[in-house]
């Protein structure tokens, strides 16, 4: 279970950390309250480009990237798309993911996952602009719809000219062939919910709100 903090949602185990950052977790303030971590980034571009992010690594494009190393904090930044942590519950390496509604389309969960070769994951969802929220017109819902492979008709809702999309439930289809032992959700509404950034509510003067998960050190004793 998550827990809420005054800069987002925790969860920590004794193998991993996964954190959802709300406004008040600017990255000073992670690397503050993290010292012993090391942040790496990755040039966010809406891609379906997944990068292997190592302690040493320069920034690159990507909207994926992934570590075996432990102490390394992959962070993704995000206002509405959805932020994905993900364990590979075999090996403990990590991936952080990017998407928004372009990532969802071009199935970069999916495509990630299959190029890594993971087969038993659990998945931390993040903050974002869920289904009542997510107003798009008939174009961007016949792409989404492509790449949906759920035939739950709530997934698009029509209400006049426009549809109602649920982003996540997209995604979920998209990795239905691989075992998720474990889900957990922090799934506020940023357009909803003033403690996140949200780029539709607030255009350009939205922020980010910043996600990492980490590989800690094993404890004495664990291999």
């Amino acid at each position: 279970m998550f827990k809420e903090t005054e800069i987002g949602f925790k969860f920590e185990s004794d193998t991993h950390l996964c954190f959802f950052g709300n406004q008040k977790a600017s990255l000073d303030i992670l690397k503050n309250n993290y010292p012993q971590y090391t942040f790496k980034e990755i040039k966010q571009t809406h891609s379906d480009i997944l990068i292997h992010t190592t302690n040493k690594s320069i920034l690159c494009e990507g909207d994926a990237h992934w570590t075996e190393q432990e102490n390394t904090a992959l962070y993704i930044k995000t206002a509405d798309c959805i932020p994905i942590l993900i364990v590979n519950i075999e090996t403990n390496d990590i991936l952080a993911v990017h998407a928004g509604w372009r990532g969802v389309q071009n199935k970069i969960l999916q495509k990630s996952l299959n190029s890594l070769g993971w087969k038993n994951i659990n998945v931390f969802w993040g903050p974002h602009i869920l289904q009542d929220s997510f107003e798009v017109q008939e174009d961007v819902k016949l792409l989404l719809e492509q790449s949906c492979f759920d035939t739950d008709n709530h997934i698009f809702k029509k209400i006049g000219e426009s549809y109602y999309i649920d982003l996540l439930k997209i995604v979920q289809s998209q990795i239905s062939s691989i075992h998720v032992k474990k889900q957990l959700f922090a799934t506020e509404d940023t357009l909803k919910n003033p403690k996140f950034h949200s780029y539709r509510r607030d255009k350009d003067k939205s922020g980010r709100n910043i996600s990492f998960i980490v590989k800690k050190n094993h404890p004495l004793g664990m291999n």
